[in-house]
């Protein structure tokens, strides 16, 4: 179901800028949009979180992907 969101004149013009280059509907280019700042907030919390680690956690992500990285080596052939 459609659902009506009122923007001002200028974020109208630059969807409309973006849709035209991607040619893409209004519609598509602010899904694109939202799903773009979900992403970065996504990132940005993640690295938010391994800022806040000590660095004994640290130690212990660094080797628990060390163990993950090796199971790649796992001898089988790409199929």
């Amino acid at each position: 179901m459609a659902q009506t969101v009122r923007i001002d004149e200028g974020t109208h013009a630059l969807l409309r800028e973006l849709a035209d280059a991607d040619k893409v509907s209004l519609s598509e280019e602010l899904t694109l949009a939202v799903q773009a700042r979900r992403k970065e907030r996504f990132f940005a919390e993640l690295h938010a979180g391994y800022a806040q680690m000590t660095e004994a956690e640290q130690a212990e992500e660094i080797a628990e992907k060390a163990l993950w990285d090796n199971a790649i080596g796992d001898g089988l052939r790409d199929e």
